[in-house]
């Protein structure tokens, strides 16, 4: 078609085009991370500050680099956090004697500095922000420390640092993840907001009863319409929240404003503030007025201010302003998704009954004077019953999508970091003939290699595999992961972990691991007979041969 066109672009052109493309769209419809969690030794700063003391680190101008770049990403609205193995006054001591460190201690909005294994210290760091752990990305140097996060918080998505330094810029650079979308007065504020969320939470473990602690709060909760200045902040809420939103439709600010414009589209934002400070926009009701009838298309509140009864508030507010205005009927409508179930739980407890429509949807209907008097009501509840849900397990299918999540950001970052890289790899795929099956397929070349590869085979129910390909890739997952464990100490008398198979995912990186002795005369093709097995090596051999002549 380029040919034909007589279009003067060359295929870097479009890879190129295409990409900035496909970013872009991602930007818009992921809501990236909210919060960074960083390893300090070979991360922050080159060098090991236990050992070589604050003075004899290295703050070189790649680790300047990272810490300008996530400078950037704190005044756009992202939380930092520290997570390093390493004692508590040393790493002060880089932060308090270190002129050189762009990164200050103000930036940092939590830090868990022992030596208790990543994941425990990055789940606790979880809890004590209270937000999702898919909205956080962790970055360590270490792959052995990156895939002990992996196994254990598999949502979170887990990156592992260039070993070259001079990597680091376009590693960073390459970070979908990190892509700043747009800047609101919200973002500017959020640290400020979340280092008074821990102050709230260590209040709360003082009070005897939820009662106590919401009342000893001092809630202000105000209601109304959004003016122009605050779209941008609510068509970033429709983005960020997943728990408690009842629809997950996600709306841009031109999306929001052409809505409003209309006369029967009303969008109510909710503020919050405390005797610990402010909380910010914290909630959004997108509604429509058609035949005295109230349809609420959007319901949705940061995880910042649930369980303090801010939800009762803004239904309330609803229910008031459908009586001055002699409506009838108030619908809300939810649309059940993989994480917000607090929200279902909260309608549902109002009225159970629901109406179900073909499309899944559910349809909650009330009076205005049912909504109009809704009070939050604690008296029974314990204060504890606001700590955060704690996971019961990992099953394999979130182990493995977690996994692979990470995979992909970090392959992006690391092989597809420049327009070459990206013509090599779809020069790589458009090696695959029609049937799916790559011409570059790298056979066995060593007696432990074939063993591995027989056994990646059977464990993955496939008929062939390169020695190059990942496990996790080929549809490898938790509980795959630990039969191929099993299978390689029974037949190969070889005992490997599972961190092993995440820092040496390949055969042809696991035999090294494992050590191999090359013999090619005695391999056998899996899945083909040893004769012809043979044949086939020898005729690649030869080709080799050639090739290196």
């Amino acid at each position: 078609g380029r040919e034909f066109g007589h279009i003067p672009y060359t295929p870097g052109f479009y890879a190129s085009l295409g990409t900035t493309i496909f970013r872009k769209s991602f930007s818009l419809i992921n809501s990236g991370c909210k919060v960074i969690v960083l390893d300090c030794d070979n991360t922050l700063w080159k060098g090991i500050c236990g050992e070589d003391g604050y003075d004899g680190i290295q703050i070189t101008e790649n680790y300047k680099f990272l810490q300008n770049f996530l400078i950037e990403q704190f005044n756009s609205g992202k939380l930092i956090c520290l997570c390093s193995k390493n004692n508590e006054e040393d790493i002060d001591s880089v932060f308090n004697n270190r002129q050189d460190m762009i990164l200050k201690k103000d930036h940092i909005i939590s830090a868990r500095i022992n030596w208790n294994s990543k994941s425990e210290n990055l789940k606790s760091i979880i809890s004590e922000l209270n937000l999702s752990p898919d909205s956080f990305v962790f970055i360590d140097d270490n792959p052995v420390e990156c895939a002990e996060v992996r196994i254990n918080c598999p949502e979170v998505i887990t990156l592992n640092l260039p070993r070259n330094e001079n990597d680091i810029p376009s590693f960073l650079k390459n970070i979908w993840l990190f892509d700043i979308k747009g800047i609101t007065q919200e973002d500017k504020k959020r640290t400020g907001y979340y280092k008074s969320d821990i102050l709230r939470n260590q209040y709360k473990k003082t009070a005897s009863t939820l009662k106590d602690f919401i009342n000893g709060l001092n809630l202000k909760i105000s209601v109304a319409e959004a003016d122009e200045s605050q779209l941008d902040r609510a068509a970033q809420l429709t983005f960020r929240t997943n728990q408690f939103n009842f629809t997950t439709i996600r709306r841009n600010e031109s999306e929001i404003r052409t809505l409003i414009n209309d006369e029967n589209y009303h969008c109510l934002l909710t503020e919050v503030s405390d005797r610990f400070g402010d909380y910010g926009i914290t909630g959004m009701l997108l509604y429509s007025v058609f035949n005295s009838r109230i349809l609420v298309d959007t319901f949705l509140l940061s995880c910042r201010v649930l369980g303090k009864g801010v939800e009762y508030k803004i239904l309330s507010e609803l229910g008031k302003r459908a009586l001055k205005e002699n409506i009838k009927e108030i619908e809300i409508k939810f649309i059940p998704g993989g994480k917000n179930k607090p929200a279902f739980d909260f309608i549902n407890s109002l009225t159970p009954s629901a109406m179900k429509r073909n499309d899944g949807t559910l349809i909650f209907t009330f009076t205005p004077g049912f909504l109009s008097e809704l009070k939050y009501e604690p008296e029974s509840e314990k204060s504890d019953s606001l700590e955060p849900v704690k996971e019961s397990g990992i099953n394999s299918t979130e182990f493995s999508q977690g996994y692979l999540s990470s995979v992909k950001f970090q392959k992006i970052a690391d092989e597809l970091s420049d327009i070459n890289l990206l013509l090599d790899k779809i020069s790589s795929l458009n090696a695959k003939d029609n049937s799916g099956i790559n011409k570059n397929i790298v056979l066995p070349r060593t007696s432990i290699e074939l063993k591995l590869s027989g056994i990646w085979c059977r464990v993955l129910g496939i008929k062939s595999i390169s020695i190059n390909d990942n496990f996790f890739d080929c549809g490898g997952t938790s509980l795959k992961a630990i039969q191929l464990i099993a299978e390689i100490k029974k037949e190969m008398n070889s005992v490997i972990s599972i961190i092993d198979l995440f820092e040496y995912p390949t055969i042809n990186s696991l035999a090294g691991k494992l050590g191999s002795t090359i013999e090619p005369d005695r391999l056998e093709i899996p899945g083909v007979n040893n004769e012809r097995g043979l044949r086939k090596r020898r005729i690649l051999l030869k080709r080799k041969r050639l090739n290196d002549i």
